[in-house]
């Protein structure tokens, strides 16, 4: 197990995943999921919408780059 701080604000534990592997895999640490929003220019941009383009939904509201309604990960 690994304790570590998590992106909602509060310190976890996440198993090591050591269920299905190689024996020649080395063990690594898991990550926590990025909080929602996290990549959404990168996404978009990804999709071919130029900076503008992407500055122009975030303007409109038709996306954002996190939950209106929640400062953290999770609710407390």
């Amino acid at each position: 197990m690994a304790c570590f701080e998590h992106p909602c604000g509060y310190r976890i534990t996440l198993p090591v995943p050591s269920w299905s592997r190689m024996r020649a895999t080395p063990l690594r640490r898991l990550a926590p999921a990025p909080m929602p929003g996290a990549h959404t220019a990168e996404v978009l941009a990804g999709l071919g919408l130029d900076a503008a383009g992407v500055a122009r939904l975030y303007q409109d509201g038709v996306v954002r780059d996190g939950w209106p309604m929640l400062k953290r990960y999770f609710p407390l």
